[in-house]
């Protein structure tokens, strides 16, 4: 386990997103005591442990964007863009057994519990300055600490790539106490030329502000 968290970490940045996929994977297996994140029956042995305290399985639903931090309708070349992820936990509010999970994580000087911890793999669609087609652009770990809680959203920061054009991002969201949950999604956005005229346009509506 601790070689595949070496793995893992090896993979946070700039490494393949389909490599980082398959180590988190892997080690949910390891953790779960079963021998395929895929498999048919893998899956029907998870449902019944879930079944087995009353529990749901986790269905999430994932969304994915991407816009300008500074809220205007264009990105310029090096600004601040925010990616937003939000998923639905569909499961929310289902089962009549007590959460299949519970952790306890210090926020600051205080402990929490979270009842689940997602995996977000955010990666480029094609190449580009940043890296090659499918690297890792980042790796969140996201703490649901409302087990009734049915929208999670959380936002990072990072700089729009130097080159204008188009950019498209994958996010994947992996679920790693419960074999076989993971959900998937892509967003675009434009990097536009410095000088484009509407940059001007939207100096003039601040002035305004």
């Amino acid at each position: 386990m601790r070689l595949l968290a070496r793995l893992s970490n090896e993979y946070v940045k700039g490494g393949s997103r389909l490599a980082a996929s398959a180590i988190a994977k892997l080690q949910a297996c390891c953790s779960l005591g079963l021998w395929s994140w895929e498999e048919a029956r893998c899956k029907e042995l998870m449902a019944a442990r879930l079944a087995e305290q009353g529990c749901a399985l986790p269905e999430p639903r994932l969304a994915f964007s991407v816009k300008s931090w500074m809220g205007s309708d264009l990105i310029a070349p090096g600004s601040t863009i925010e990616a937003t992820i939000e998923f639905e936990r569909l499961h929310a509010g289902k089962g009549s057994g007590e959460p299949y999970q519970r952790t306890l994580r210090m926020r600051g000087q205080q402990s929490v519990t979270v009842f689940e911890s997602y995996t977000c793999l955010l990666s480029r669609q094609a190449a580009g300055s940043g890296g090659g087609a499918g690297s890792v652009l980042d790796t969140l770990v996201i703490d649901v600490e409302d087990f009734e809680q049915q929208v999670v959203t959380t936002r990072l920061k990072f700089c729009a790539p130097l080159e204008p054009g188009d950019y498209y991002l994958s996010a994947q969201l992996l679920l790693p106490a419960v074999l076989g949950v993971e959900a998937n999604a892509s967003c675009g956005f434009t990097v536009s030329r410095i000088d484009d005229e509407r940059f001007a346009t939207d100096d003039e509506d601040d002035d305004y502000d």
